[in-house]
């Protein structure tokens, strides 16, 4: 049974984050960045810890779930910035600074109270400010398509893989509170890193420039899974969030399209 768990996330992780790099590739790193907000990584992580230890585990945890988008965040800023600012060196140095600001963000947020009302608030207050600041990136689309190397597609699909396997291992023993912050981010991660290191840093930027507005989504997402878990179980609970992100989607849809039309008149 355990073993067939442990398949089960290696495969579910690698078919997210290739997918991810494949739009990436075919289509622009646009959709890759709003897609890579969606509840893709979050959802099979917060899924196994209802699974593994209890509904009730996994809906304390999507309180910090949110949170830690925050951190993460504050992560893809540091990355952005580091990035930009170095010409030689830029993946390496940009994840040398960033990495160690989102474990003292997460310190930081880990260490306070939040309940569901305070983390909705953060949330609802820091990613439309991160969404602000990033719409000075310029839109890049991909030139070309770049062939699947083995040693990429394993990178790709092992550090995913690993990061959700090693969060979902360990979130009993950290809690509910750092389980939330850790199970952010394990498929965008990977994804700027290759981005980046196959085209090049305004690629990647291009990606993290629409990553918040994917968000709006996880925040539905992630209340679903603090309601539905405890009443519904996990699997229900999951259809019931996955159709609440869902109202999200078609709603950012009909705004985006209102919006296309006001500005064609």
């Amino acid at each position: 049974m355990l073993e067939s768990l442990v398949l089960v996330k290696f495969a579910v992780s690698i078919i997210a984050v290739l997918g991810l790099t494949l739009v990436s590739e075919r289509i622009s790193p646009k959709a890759a960045g709003f897609l890579s907000g969606l509840p893709i990584g979050t959802a099979i992580t917060l899924f196994f810890y209802g699974l593994q230890i209890s509904p009730g585990f996994a809906s304390d945890s999507a309180i910090y779930n949110l949170v830690g988008h925050v951190a993460f965040q504050i992560f893809l800023l540091a990355y952005f910035a580091t990035s930009g600012f170095f010409k030689k060196h830029s993946l390496t140095l940009a994840v040398a600074i960033s990495v160690p600001a989102y474990f003292a963000a997460s310190y930081l947020l880990a260490s306070i109270d939040f309940g569901i009302l305070a983390s909705v608030a953060l949330f609802l207050i820091c990613i439309p400010a991160f969404a602000l600041y990033y719409k000075k990136i310029p839109e890049i689309k991909v030139p070309k398509s770049v062939a699947f190397e083995p040693k990429v597609i394993i990178f790709r699909s092992l550090v995913t893989a690993s990061y959700i396997l090693l969060t979902t291992e360990i979130a009993g023993a950290v809690g509910p509170r750092w389980a939330g912050i850790l199970s952010t981010g394990s498929t965008l991660f990977p994804l700027v890193l290759i981005v980046h290191y196959t085209y090049g840093k305004q690629y990647a930027h291009t990606v993290i420039k629409h990553v918040p507005a994917g968000l709006g989504s996880m925040l539905f997402y992630s209340l679903g899974v603090h309601y539905a878990f405890p009443s519904l179980g996990v699997w229900w609970g999951t259809v019931v969030a996955y159709l609440a992100c869902g109202v999200y989607l078609v709603g950012y849809y009909i705004v985006s399209e209102k919006n296309k039309k006001t500005r064609i008149e």
